[in-house]
């Protein structure tokens, strides 16, 4: 909304509110003189106005907060706001205006680094105890909705005094109307466009996200053609689903939904589903053709609106250019003559708009990937679901797809029989193709549709619907689909993943494991369905630590991929991606270079050097590069990496946080240890509002936190951080799982060098059961715990059975890491202690020494570890 346009509504409202609230209503009629867009507007901040004078809000809000909100209860201009602080971010201007928030940019002003994003304000109209629970419960959800044609909704939360606010990615471009308009695009370049707002729809329903206002004004096109949706899933998040009648109250008169966009059981209050959206894309579809809406709203009263929305029937793609000579306007910015342009109003594209937007949800598009199909099909001429499916429109459709073979065949009379039988094979086949697609996109759109109907009041009956309760209901309603296998599969690897990201191992362990089998049944075991299947299942299986299970699994995939799909697809450099993983914790690390370094080349080919998944490349060579002890070209690619998420990611995300942990690691094992632990505690940070309080990665960044501790020698804080790290793992991971393992060693070294051998012995020797059961017999880890049992054995006196222990160990800790790493220095000191304790001092000077000179390569600077190995130095000289 424009400066001019917000002039307008200040002036009507500022003379509404001077009358009596009976009169108010009939005057906005009069003022707004049929402009259905400004009545809206107007009444529903008047609303807001009156529901911040009900609720009392004010009440307990800050003077700032106060005063913001009171700016947006009483309709003031914006300028107000310009200047204020939200965040770390500083308001600089107001970009625009609408039904639910004020939008502004801002810059982030703390010093860090430079940032601009959009921060909008939410209306006084949508607060209240139940918006605000919900608003907290699914700004996570939406946060991880992480696609290249979806504006990232960075962070969001409600300040002290309740004010909530959103932090987005901003946006600048055009809304997708004006852009195709303005670069005068073609039909196939508007329904290219079109694609990618459909995939990143799809993408959002995948993860049971529904964006609930899809218009033009919510879709932007940046300068290098690259779509955006904004407000993804934020009306959602939004929109108050009350729990109580009393709710309803509080907030009297407000309407939901966009006209021109809004489906019927938006305005009928029914249940919002997938369908809704699919709805919602046909308007949007209509209006890219014709510059129109299917229906005309100007000069109707609200009343009227709905009615015509709930009952009326559009007509025609060609009735919308009216008789005023508007279809030579609309001709020209398509590049088209008039009647090419007739032509393709009458064309199956009609029909596809026809059915995306039928007032029964029901009879729509059971899906946004069947609407997808069907633009497809359009444009390579094969028949479309939206038209009937008489013989003689399929015969045209085949026609055209293959007019030159079908001339040359009719000028052979005696192939036409031939031609014949050969056709109706084919028409069969499609048909019954059709049928099954069709089938499954119902079973899935029913699926779905349940699964959002768990969220309406009447099901709820007062309870708050969390993402896991909606997963168990949706599988009971999976488990009824045995006999549609291909649609239950779909459902069941969905929830798979999504109890993956919640940390439930175990239930999508069960989940994913289905899944595969069922893909393998219905597609075969060397289809790319399958390799899908196989990537999800790898992940999860070096979650849960079994990375000799996780490497075969992915092994299949990336064959299937090789035999299936081109080099450089970048299907394949994911799964290189997930293998290489597997392989760098089995301590693989020349095999996970290359397939790191194979999977950032295809990445950079196909996304760019900025692109997400780029990045994310770039980080995990870095992981495998800081295992090999190359710690310089590792730090510079962890700052890089940092520096572009900060950038790209804005100030909270799951991948950033890795990378603040990642670069925080690096630190300690260089010996910069207060630098690490603020990273830590901000990686920390960012994941407990990520994943909440109780997920695997944040018991992983409380057990680095607990190594500094440590390692700055502040035993008591360490001891109480690894114990906690260590039961966060116990509870989510089990007692036998890798990094209930690591958590153990950690406390046990820390038991060690506060003198309580006992302690420290008993929690070695369970860290080294499960590594030596779960991780090759040559990992680091093995050998390394060896090492410290024999420690441990020498502090309680049994030199004997501490030097086989030690020499074992340090032998295959030689073979693993080269001189110059940090666990080739470890064990070098830890060996020269042991022979100190011996008297060996020539062989005890001598691998201290290797030590110390290893420590001094890589920390650059004097630190606490050297000053300690000179000590022992100076005492051997001493003797």
């Amino acid at each position: 909304m424009d400066t001019n346009q917000w002039n307008t509504i200040e002036a009507i409202l500022d003379e509404a509110l001077q009358l009596p609230k009976n009169k108010q209503q009939s005057y906005l009629k009069l003022a707004c003189d049929g402009d259905s867009n400004l009545y809206e507007e107007v009444t529903a901040l008047l609303a807001a106005i009156h529901s911040s004078e009900q609720t009392q809000f004010l009440q307990k809000a800050s003077t700032e907060h106060k005063a913001l909100i009171e700016d947006l209860a009483r309709g003031k201009t914006c300028s107000s706001f310009i200047g204020r602080r939200i965040g770390v971010f500083k308001i600089t201007e107001q970009i625009g205006f609408g039904g639910m928030a004020l939008v502004f940019k801002a810059e982030r002003d703390d010093g860090q680094f430079d940032q601009k994003v959009a921060i909008k304000l939410v209306r006084q109209a949508f607060r209240s105890e139940e918006t605000l629970k919900r608003f907290q419960l699914e700004k996570q959800i939406l946060a991880g909705l992480n696609h290249p044609n979806i504006a990232r909704l960075y962070d969001g939360g409600v300040t002290d005094d309740g004010n909530p606010y959103l932090i987005m990615e901003l946006i600048e471009g055009m809304p997708i109307d004006e852009y195709c308009n303005h670069h005068t695009l073609s039909i196939s370049q508007r329904l290219e466009l079109f694609r990618q707002v459909c995939n990143a729809v799809e993408f959002a329903h995948r993860n049971l996200v529904i964006h609930r206002d899809l218009k033009a004004q919510n879709i932007f096109v940046s300068s290098d053609g690259l779509i955006k949706i904004l407000d993804f899933g934020i009306a959602k998040l939004l929109t108050p689903e009350p729990q109580s009648e009393d709710f309803v109250t509080t907030i009297p008169g407000h309407q939901f939904w966009t006209p021109h966009y809004s489906a019927p059981e938006q305005i009928m209050e029914g249940s919002i589903t997938t369908a809704t959206d699919v709805y919602s894309l046909g308007i949007l579809l209509h209006k890219l053709l014709t510059n129109t809406y299917p229906f005309n709203f100007k000069g109707k009263s609200l009343t009227q609106i709905k009615s015509i929305i709930t009952e009326g029937s559009p007509g025609p793609l060609m009735q919308s250019f009216g008789q005023d000579g508007k279809i030579e306007k609309v001709a020209n910015q398509r590049g088209l003559t008039v009647a090419e342009l007739k032509k393709i109003m009458r064309s199956d594209l009609a029909a596809i708009v026809n059915k995306a937007i039928r007032k029964r949800s029901a009879d729509r598009y059971g899906t946004v990937v069947k609407l997808l199909d069907d633009v497809n099909n359009y444009t390579h001429s094969r028949p479309v679901s939206a038209q009937t499916g008489k013989l003689s429109y399929r015969i045209t459709k085949f026609f055209r797809r293959h007019r030159t073979g079908l001339i040359f065949a009719a000028v052979i009379v005696m192939m036409i029989a031939g031609f014949a039988g050969f056709y109706t094979l084919q028409i069969t086949k499609e048909r019954n193709q059709a049928r099954a697609e069709t089938n499954k996109a119902e079973q899935v759109t029913s699926f779905l549709i349940g699964l959002f109907e768990a969220s309406d009041p009447t099901e709820a009956r007062g309870d708050t619907i969390t993402a896991r309760e909606l997963l168990h209901r949706g599988l009971q309603r999976a488990e009824a689909l045995k006999n549609q296998p291909e649609a239950q599969n779909q459902m069941l690897e969905t929830m798979g993943r999504v109890y993956r990201r919640l940390g439930q191992y175990e239930k999508s362990h069960d989940l994913l494991q289905q899944a595969l089998a069922t893909s393998k049944k219905i597609y075969g075991p060397h289809q790319l369905e399958t390799a899908g299947s196989l990537d999800h299942l790898g992940m999860l299986l070096s979650d849960q630590g079994a990375f000799s299970s996780s490497e075969a699994v992915l092994r299949q995939s990336l064959q299937i991929r090789n035999e299936l799909q081109s080099a450089d697809h970048p299907a394949i450099a994911e799964t290189q991606n997930l293998l290489a993983y597997s392989l760098r914790k089995q301590g693989k690390y020349d095999a996970a270079e290359k397939l790191y370094r194979s999977s950032l080349q295809i990445r950079r080919l196909k996304f760019g050097s900025d692109h997400p998944k780029t990045i994310a490349a770039m980080s995990s060579l870095g992981t495998v590069l800081h295992s090999k002890g190359n710690y310089n070209a590792t730090e510079k690619l962890y700052r890089q990496v940092l520096t572009q998420n900060r950038r790209l990611l804005g100030p909270v995300h799951p991948d950033l946080a890795m990378n603040l942990n990642n670069l925080a690691a690096l630190l300690m094992n260089t010996g910069r240890l207060k630098e690490a632990r603020k990273l830590l505690f901000e990686a920390l940070k960012m994941r407990r509002k990520v994943y909440g309080p109780d997920h695997p990665k944040v018991a992983l960044t409380l057990n680095n936190i607990a190594m500094v501790q440590r390692d700055l020698e502040n035993f008591s804080a360490a001891e109480s951080t690894f114990k906690h790290a260590l039961s966060m793992r116990q509870k989510l991971l089990g007692d036998n799982h890798i990094e209930t393992a690591i958590s153990q060693y950690g406390l046990g070294e820390l038991m060690l060098r506060t003198n309580k051998a006992d302690s420290a012995l008993a929690l070695f020797n369970r860290a080294y059961l499960v590594f030596n059961k779960k991780l090759p017999k040559n990992h680091s880890f093995t050998a390394r715990t060896k090492m410290s049992i024999g420690r441990a054995k020498m502090a309680l006196g049994s030199l004997d059975e501490a030097e086989s222990l030690l020499e074992d160990g340090f032998a295959q800790i030689k073979i693993i890491h080269p001189d110059s790493t940090l666990e080739r220095a470890l064990a070098s000191q830890q060996m020269g202690l042991f022979y100190l304790e011996k008297e060996n001092y020539s062989r005890a000077r001598e691998l201290l020494k290797n030590a110390y000179d290893t420590f001094h390569f890589i920390e650059k600077e004097d630190t606490r570890r050297q000053r300690h190995i000179l000590a022992y130095l100076n005492q051997i000289d001493r003797n």
